[in-house]
């Protein structure tokens, strides 16, 4: 059976598709030479026209045929075949030449359907390159058959020189396309998959990276509001910046696994803005014009404006600062935005960043070939600067 994809399982892999591709190919030619020599042994049998050798070799050839395109269409690709399977597939084709080299009249050798055995033989050799990959053994059977035509065929045949000669070209030809394409198609089905697996391995990075984001911010706002000390006309605030972060959390919930438009741009002023949003009680001074005509592409904005709100937590629940300035500047081909405070800071020398910091700045940004460059001092504030180029796509 063609592999096939169920609701929610995944789907085939690009191998199997190229392998069944194989398959489908190489039967029909297969085929297409087990019916011609088939209706050979029928027709001239039945006019008795055919040596016993040679029909009881067709006979041979017609049962073997059979066998190995039911057993390979069975297993789902000539590729998954033992070995000697093939090996005796490729005695069969020397049989066949031989033995109506032996038994037939020369002139019934080259142009008449009485010579089947060339017909046979150049569609099946034509499929060794599904089952033998190795692109040199396969050249070598194609000369080996093709030698073996010549030496069965070109004797008592010299005034038709071109006809075997030629003939004999064919399974040169039909072989090496096939090493040629099998092997190629094989690898390209390879990176493919490679390629695929790497995609779902980044794609559930990313949304472990994302819900981690939101715990770290959630988790963060609840032990605000749980805790004796908060004050109470803060409180409010706080439930707004809660609300404001569930609102994320469900619009990401709802859209995971949706692929954004990588036409959608925002400016560097827009993702400022938006991640100011919901932190009303924070003292911060927006300075955004700067950042009005620096247009950012839909993975740029989302890891600036995640970067940014993870900033602003950090000040919310460490900094203690009474002053937060957020400005967003550009020059000829970059952009950057700052967030800085006056809090109590820290020495960046023997302080670990945490998930926050670490993982939601500075690795997303420099993901995307952001940089991030963090100053802080004890008792000074910190002050975090993300910068990026301008491109002209964006």
């Amino acid at each position: 059976m063609a592999p096939e994809t169920r609701a929610g399982e995944p789907s085939a892999s690009s191998q199997s598709v190229v392998e069944w591709a194989i398959l489908v190919i190489f039967s029909i030619l297969r085929i297409c030479a087990t019916i011609q020599t088939a209706a050979s042994a029928i027709g001239y049998g039945v006019k008795e026209e055919l040596p016993v050798g040679s029909l009881i070799m067709s006979v041979v050839a017609v049962v073997w045929s059979v066998f190995f395109l039911v057993g390979s269409i069975r297993r789902g690709s000539f590729a998954a075949i033992p070995q000697w399977w093939g090996i005796i597939d490729i005695s069969v084709c020397v049989l066949c030449l031989g033995v109506t080299g032996l038994v037939l009249p020369r002139e019934w050798l080259v142009g008449s359907w009485h010579g089947w055995a060339y017909s046979y033989t150049a569609l099946v050799s034509s499929t060794v390159p599904g089952w033998l990959q190795s692109r040199n053994k396969c050249i070598g059977v194609a000369v080996g058959i093709a030698a073996i035509y010549l030496t069965t065929a070109l004797p008592g045949n010299l005034d038709s020189f071109m006809t075997p000669a030629t003939n004999s070209i064919s399974y040169i030809v039909f072989i090496t396309c096939g090493a040629i394409m099998c092997p190629a198609v094989r690898r390209m089905a390879a990176v493919s998959d490679e390629n695929r697996d790497r995609a779902l391995q980044l794609t559930a990075a990313l949304e472990q990276a994302k819900y981690q984001f939101h715990i770290h911010n959630v988790t963060g706002l609840m032990a605000q509001l749980i805790r004796d000390d908060t004050p109470q006309e803060i409180l409010p605030l706080l439930r707004e910046q809660a609300s404001q972060e569930v609102n994320r959390l469900r619009h990401d919930i709802l859209s995971s696994g949706e692929v954004a438009p990588t036409s959608s741009v925002k400016t560097v002023d827009q993702v400022v803005n938006s991640s100011l949003a919901g932190f009303g009680e924070l003292p911060i001074e927006a300075r955004t014009a700067l950042g009005r005509d620096v247009r950012l592409n839909s993975d740029e904005a989302l890891v600036l404006e995640s970067a940014l709100i993870s900033l602003l937590y950090n000040v919310q629940f460490h900094a203690q600062a009474s002053e937060v300035v957020v400005h967003a500047d550009s020059g000829d081909d970059f952009w950057e935005v700052s967030v800085c405070d006056n809090g109590v800071g820290f020495d960046p020398s023997t302080t670990s960043y945490g998930f926050g910091l670490q993982s939601q700045v500075v690795d997303s940004a420099s993901n995307k070939g952001m940089t991030v460059e963090i100053t802080s001092h004890p008792g000074e504030g910190t002050c975090v600067v993300i910068r990026g180029h301008k491109h002209s796509d964006a």
